[in-house]
């Protein structure tokens, strides 16, 4: 059987979805714009000059305060800059659906190989004006076991918001969101 590709719209522009014999490939979105890599770097050099800029004459506590204000911004800064480095760069960074389960492969906090049997459920979930498809595990732990401290910090905020650590930017992706749910639960069934 060769490979076939169909069409999906997505906000009026033709994005097209990979079938190959078992499996279904969802590619990465590489042209999204690093929206959150401009804005925290901008804060991350703003909080540099107001440091830079401290007085001597000024209080202890002022000092300290940017100094804490700063790592939240370079938090996120180091953060979507791994992120981007891994869209730009990564050529096997993409999602595919197999018979035997999914591959995470869309981003630094991805999970890889998912087997079906894991997975108890799909839901589309709206968290400040975008979509994120949420995948729910049988066991969270199992797959926060393999992660680092920053990974886990990252992905036990997922399961607070989200309810699971499988979380899938509309942005992230180049198909429509909905059409991906779909696929996804025909293959759960």
């Amino acid at each position: 059987m060769l490979p076939e590709t169909i069409g999906s719209t997505k906000t009026s522009r033709s994005i097209l979805l990979k079938l190959s014999l078992m499996s279904v490939i969802v590619p990465i979105n590489r042209k999204k714009f690093p929206l959150t890599l401009i804005v925290s770097l901008i804060f991350t050099i703003a909080a540099i000059i107001n440091l830079v800029n401290y007085k001597s004459n000024e209080t202890e506590n002022y000092w300290a305060f940017y100094s804490l204000v700063l790592l939240v911004p370079l938090y996120y800064f180091v953060v979507s800059l791994a992120q981007y480095i891994k869209t730009l760069f990564d050529k096997r960074a993409g999602l595919t659906i197999s018979d035997s389960g999914l591959n995470d492969n869309l981003s630094i906090l991805s999970f890889g190989e998912i087997p079906w049997r894991d997975i108890t459920g799909v839901q589309i979930k709206r968290y400040f004006f975008v979509n994120f498809l949420v995948l729910y595990l049988a066991d969270n732990k199992k797959y926060l076991v393999k992660s680092n401290y920053v990974q886990k910090f990252i992905l036990k905020s997922h399961i607070r918001k989200m309810g699971s650590p499988v979380v899938i930017s509309e942005k992230r992706i180049a198909y429509d969101i909905h059409e991906l749910k779909k696929v996804l639960l025909s293959h759960l069934r």
